[in-house]
């Protein structure tokens, strides 16, 4: 299957951080993470800060692993994308993939 025109890499993000400044799609993430505790969480916001709509919770089962998520067809950001580590202890290294 040919790649999707005009994705791109955010590469490793371990803190807050704004992915794309205007509306976008996420098409996947990828989440590593140890040290944290069960139930912490991280989210994927609709906006340019932490002050926009939290629209993906991503709830960490454990305290060390990797979790994956897709979208076939892109989710949504009318705004932006926003990656919100969350307050919690412990290391979490995201990658996503972004249209």
């Amino acid at each position: 299957m040919p790649r999707i025109q005009g994705l791109f890499e955010s590469g490793i993000k371990t803190a807050d951080a704004l992915i794309k400044g205007c509306e976008g799609y996420v098409f996947s993430i990828t989440i590593a993470y140890k040290g944290v505790t069960a139930g912490d969480l991280c989210t994927l916001i609709d906006g340019l800060d932490i002050t926009g709509h939290d629209e993906v919770p991503i709830v960490f089962p454990d305290s060390n692993g990797i979790l994956q998520l897709s979208w076939a067809q892109g989710k949504h950001f009318s705004t932006g994308i926003f990656f919100n580590k969350g307050a919690m202890g412990g290391s979490v290294f995201a990658e996503l993939t972004c249209k």
